[in-house]
């Protein structure tokens, strides 16, 4: 079973799902090779934290909900990975809850694959396999004073988690300024390298009184050009700021990606 799990891992790392979530590829990684190597023994967050995660060594899980937000995160990963891509893998890889164990399966004959049943495909995986992906950019809130930083960040993983449960996107990840700051390329150029399909790219600023200003664009990474610019206000209300903001971009984009049928193969010609 070790080389067919080492075969299943590499098909899942050279899928674009995982190709945009990097963190997410090594999270997956480290759980097939661990499985493997201590026989399907249970695997505990220290050693995720120590081995998997950039996470310093004195990283305490019981004070932390890091690790086992991200355990949630890859549980998603796997789940759409097998709704879409993977539907027709020979192995499934599952996580328990807690402790963490990887459960490898043969995956089932699906109906219709042998001629019999129904014969046709699931309606809901096509339009999932032709879905978009997103790259989100941490949302600039340095106009803000000093009691607002950080909010861009918060947004931003709020907004990938939500968008990650929504049904207008295969992927969406977030990058922050920092990481965006490290390279020399044009976002659209990283965003082209890593896999994705469209750049949203926020900005938050305050107005002088206690309303939040918030500003975002969604660019069409093949096409070069923008797809929509839209902006709006909110009233700053401690942390719930940054719900605010996270639950208007989400709605935005919802709108844009649904009604307006920004689909990958048809609106930006692949």
């Amino acid at each position: 079973m070790s080389r067919e799990a080492t075969q299943q891992l590499q098909r899942m790392l050279d899928s674009r799902l995982f190709v945009v979530r990097p963190r997410m590829a090594t999270l997956l990684r480290f759980f097939v090779e661990e499985s493997v190597r201590n026989g399907g023994e249970p695997i505990t967050q220290q050693s995720i934290a120590n081995h998997a995660l950039p996470l310093p060594d004195d990283f305490q899980p019981t004070k932390s909900a890091y690790v086992r937000t991200h355990v949630t995160r890859l549980r998603r990963a796997l789940r759409d990975y097998y709704a879409t891509t993977g539907r027709d893998d020979p192995l499934i890889f599952n996580l328990t809850p807690g402790p963490y164990r990887l459960i490898i399966t043969e995956a089932e004959p699906r109906a219709g694959t042998d001629g019999e049943g129904s014969g046709g495909a699931d309606p809901t995986v096509i339009s999932k396999r032709n879905l978009p992906t997103l790259l989100l950019l941490e949302p600039d809130d340095g106009a803000c004073p000093d009691g607002h930083k950080g909010i861009g960040r918060n947004v931003a993983l709020q907004l990938a988690a939500s968008l990650a449960e929504s049904p207008f996107v295969t992927a969406a990840g977030p990058l922050t300024r920092d990481r965006l700051a490290a390279h020399t390329a044009p976002v659209v150029e990283i965003a082209s390298q890593w896999g994705y399909d469209y750049v949203c790219d926020a900005s938050i600023a305050c107005d002088g009184t206690s309303s939040l200003v918030c500003t975002a664009t969604v660019t069409d990474v093949h096409h070069r050009q923008p797809v929509f610019e839209d902006s709006t206000t909110i009233r700053e209300d401690g942390k719930a700021a940054a719900d605010g903001v996270a639950g208007w971009l989400f709605h935005r984009l919802s709108e844009a990606f649904m009604f307006k049928r920004m689909d990958t193969h048809g609106g930006a010609g692949r």
